[in-house]
């Protein structure tokens, strides 16, 4: 069972664990966790890398080539969802 709270609160979780193995004999429970899972795995998603190429790093030809790279993207993903709705009639209901 992985534990990301930081570092803090480990104790809790080991005590629950502790618990459980005395009331259900023969069930192993390994927890294990690191205060630094923000460093280790970092995400980024492509809207946070463009603004951080912009503002941290000063870097406005890779933050224009990505945000034109998501213009194209939600242009044709937009596109190519009108056209698979589209109806060749209007169907109208009257009560």
């Amino acid at each position: 069972m992985p534990i990301f709270e930081d570092g803090e609160g480990l104790e809790f979780f080991l005590e629950c664990a502790r618990l459980y193995e005395q009331k259900n004999s023969g069930k192993i429970i390994d927890l294990y966790g690191d205060p630094r899972i923000a460093d280790k795995a970092p995400v980024h998603v492509i809207g946070t890398r463009m603004v951080q190429a912009m503002f941290t790093e000063f870097k406005v030809g890779d933050a224009t080539a990505i945000a034109v790279l998501l213009f194209i993207m939600v242009f044709f993903g937009t596109t190519a969802t009108l056209r698979a709705i589209r109806r060749e009639q209007v169907e109208f209901y009257s009560v």
